[in-house]
């Protein structure tokens, strides 16, 4: 019987049928203040509650169960690094339950609502999966007239207000920005002359990110760092490390899950919509787009540091525009601004030995550089994906793993010319390029 070979990632084009070329642009932040924004650094006011919130008002989960553990440790790629975990009594909250008017302090619907001065009333509650690293919680409905304002607040005075919610949530909800703890308050600030704008929410779940399952940055193989010698060789790699996010979202599985995408520039190259290009088989779904956090400038501050750049900017939510399982592409529009480096790409053929690069966060690691050469005839082929319609490109420096998924590859012209699927065959040692390839449609 034929051997069958296993795929673990693949190179893939999106722009198969196109001829088209675009070039890379860059937004100067201090030039193009109304071309790119980012959350504002002022923390929100924190209103204190008049007496200690009680049990029945702090929503606490315990450490993950050894059942939630094996979830995450079978899922390869995208690989997981934690949990979605529902909430053992959910919060529903509405104003329509009206009595508060009559007291300075009620406890309601999982939280405690205080009338903080004539014209403000503020919901609190508090939410705790122990042991998480990250945590973040879901929205499933809400409705938030202008001017209620909802704010986070947890360890070491982080704080911050979530402007998304506006308006009627649409039924894909939406997930808060990453808390960097296993805890955090909420607080739903509404002006008294709201009252009667029928402001509801509701909470069932909460996200428990364990950085256990994140690779240890020490242990490199032959992994190489992107702000070391071989990756400053390349002449376009500054516009690429700013263009690239590390990934991660609530998968519809209950996972939390693991890719990398690179901001393209569109046709027009003058509005600056933050389109982001990752992998189909990394999400495919509206439910996982409006999940999506982006995490750009996610590097090492220098060579091998090992120490994440405190500078990197986190982007919460996208609208999916198009996914193709053929192709193996997913393309989002960002829901706000990341990196200020758009991409340019090119569906032009690629010639025989020409060097390609990569930039991407394997494991969810800080990001690592790639590069190959490509190959228009390789020594071998994997079943089902025929040099027809996919090419395949040989290592030289540097390694992918899960979490690559959805990275970038460019020319020497620092174009994008597909999205990591992965290398064929899977079971080789990643370090020897000869007993495998990577491979990009």
């Amino acid at each position: 019987m034929k051997n069958k070979i296993y795929i673990q990632y693949l190179w893939f084009a999106i722009f198969v049928l196109m001829a088209t070329v675009v070039s890379a642009q860059q937004v100067d932040p201090a030039e193009d203040v109304t071309q790119i924004s980012y959350r504002s650094v002022e923390p929100p006011d924190y209103y204190p509650t008049r007496t200690a919130l009680t049990k029945n008002e702090m929503h606490v989960l315990d450490t993950l169960t050894a059942a939630e553990r094996t979830f995450i440790e079978s899922a390869y790629d995208p690989p997981a690094i934690g949990v979605v975990r529902d909430l053992t009594d959910p919060i529903r909250f509405s104003m329509e339950q009206n009595n508060f008017l009559t007291q300075d302090e009620i406890s309601v619907s999982g939280g405690r609502l205080t009338r903080v001065t004539d014209d403000l009333l503020v919901f609190t509650t508090y939410f705790e999966s122990k042991k998480a690293d990250e945590i973040r919680i879901f929205f499933a409905e809400g409705n938030f007239p202008y001017g209620v304002e909802v704010n986070l607040f947890s360890r070491d005075d982080y704080a911050f207000n979530q402007p998304e919610l506006v308006g009627e949530l649409d039924e894909h909800g939406f997930y808060t920005t990453t808390t960097f703890a296993d805890y955090l308050y909420l607080q739903v600030v509404i002006p008294l002359d709201k009252v009667n704008d029928n402001v509801s929410f509701a909470i069932t779940r909460i996200t428990h990110v364990d950085n256990r399952y994140i690779p240890d940055e020490i242990n490199r193989d032959c992994f190489l760092d992107a702000n070391c010698s071989d990756a400053n060789s390349f002449t376009h790699i500054d516009g690429f490390r700013k263009a690239t996010a590390r990934l991660s979202w609530p998968t519809g599985g209950g996972l939390v899950g693991l890719c990398t995408g690179t901001l393209l520039n569109d046709m027009r190259t003058v509005d600056f919509q933050p389109f982001l290009l990752t992998a189909n088989h990394c999400f495919s779904t509206q439910n996982d787009a409006t999940g999506l956090e982006a995490r750009f400038y996610y590097w090492s501050t220098e060579c091998n540091s090992g120490v994440v750049n405190p500078n990197y900017i986190i982007v919460n939510g996208s609208n999916l525009i198009a996914t193709n399982s053929q192709t193996d592409f997913t393309l989002v529009l960002l829901k706000q601004q990341g990196g200020n480096v758009y991409m340019g790409w090119s569906a032009n053929s690629v010639a025989n030995n020409t060097i390609m690069h990569s930039v991407h966060h394997p494991g969810g690691t800080l990001m690592k550089y790639h590069r190959m050469l490509n190959k228009t005839s390789p020594s071998w082929t994997c079943d089902g994906f025929s040099i027809s319609n996919f090419h395949y490109t040989k290592a030289t420096h540097g390694q992918s793993a899960p979490g690559s998924s959805g990275g970038g590859i460019v020319d020497p012209d620092g174009r994008i010319r597909g999205q990591l699927y992965g290398k064929c065959p899977w079971e080789v040692d990643p370090c020897d390029y000869d007993t495998y390839y990577n491979m990009w449609g």
